[in-house]
């Protein structure tokens, strides 16, 4: 997930602490690059809130 609040700045909500410093933004950038070297059009945006909505079920226990 990506938040962009104002021009030329986004925030990549989905790292956490253990993330490597250094590993994750070469990845984010390594990431765009192939976007633009293939001509992917990632235009669509999604607004959704990954959590309204979600249901999670229990594995059944076997004893």
């Amino acid at each position: 997930m990506i938040r962009i609040p104002d021009i030329g700045r986004f925030e990549f909500r989905l790292a956490d602490g253990a993330a490597n410093p250094y590993l994750l933004p070469a990845a984010i950038i390594a990431a765009g690059l192939d976007d633009i070297e293939r001509q992917i059009d990632s235009s669509d945006r999604s607004n959704n809130n990954s959590y309204v909505g979600a249901t999670t079920e229990s594995a059944p226990w076997k004893h």
